[in-house]
């Protein structure tokens, strides 16, 4: 299905009924995915909870948008809250990864009266220090340089051998090139504006804002994945209310690493809030 926001066609699916659903999560991959990454997880949920994935600007089957500034932090964030209005929906959880938690979280510290609870996973409330973000900012131009020079294909190839994503090694060799593939077609300009308008240089830093989280909040990391394992041990020690829980095994796609301990960590998450 499509919707249109600011000129942009938006892809998404959705998976169980909306009006019967006990729960409904809205899940949001991380920079370079798309909703196809969440099909791992997707059978072990029982038909009690719907399941909504949405390919973001950029990626898999939504467009790119013709403004550049599209992809700074507000626009995406108005981005949700207009999904929010068009399904109507009624306190969801919202699920995201990497990239897609940054814009969960901030999604959910502007509009917390409507969810039920937040789910991030691999992800972090932004950087401290300016001198961090100017580095990262650096970093990420030099990701534009690959995709301009380079190609997506040569960039896709650098983007999976980092140490960040050890784990995905494991997996069957026709999965992993699947993988792969799906990245080969996210639209280069698009992957360019998203890293240079929401990179995590761009971002606001929400460090100071995580004692303010109200509603049920469940950070998971992979562990392998010691930068954000770290991170996760750091926003539970700023909010006691913060259930965490590490996935053994798994680098930094644990739903893709690990689906099975991955959902049921999220299943737990929410039987815990409903009792």
């Amino acid at each position: 299905m499509i919707f249109h926001f600011e000129g942009c066609d938006l892809y998404y699916t959705i998976k169980g009924d909306l009006e019967s659903a006990k729960n409904t999560i809205i899940f949001l991959h991380g920079f370079t995915g798309s909703s196809i990454d969440w099909e791992p997880i997707e059978q072990y949920f029982s038909q009690d909870t719907a399941l909504i994935f949405l390919d973001l600007p950029g990626h898999g089957n939504s467009g790119t948008p013709e403004k550049s500034n599209f992809f700074e932090e507000k626009n995406l964030r108005d981005l949700i809250f207009r999904f929010f209005t068009l399904l109507e929906l009624k306190k969801p959880y919202l699920c995201g990864y990497s990239m897609g938690g940054r814009l969960a979280l901030s999604f959910a510290l502007s509009y917390p009266h409507l969810l039920k609870g937040l789910i991030l996973i691999s992800s972090s409330p932004g950087i401290n220090s300016k001198a961090e973000r100017n580095k990262r900012i650096k970093a990420d131009n030099k990701i534009v340089e690959i995709l301009i020079n380079d190609g997506i294909a040569s960039f896709t190839d650098n983007w999976l051998n980092l140490s960040l994503f050890s784990g995905l090694k494991n997996l069957k060799e026709p999965d992993f090139l699947a993988y792969r593939n799906r990245k080969l077609k996210n639209d280069t300009i698009g992957l360019i504006r998203c890293i240079t308008g929401f990179g995590q240089g761009k971002t606001k830093n929400k460090w100071g804002r995580i004692k303010n989280i109200k509603i049920p909040l469940l950070v998971l990391t992979g562990s392998l994945d010691k930068k954000y394992c770290d991170i996760s041990r750091q926003m539970k020690l700023r909010n006691k209310n913060i259930v965490t829980d590490v996935i053994e095994g798994a680098s930094h796609s644990v739903h893709i690493e690990k689906p099975e301990i991955t959902a049921t960590s999220i299943i737990n998450f929410l039987k815990t809030n409903n009792s």
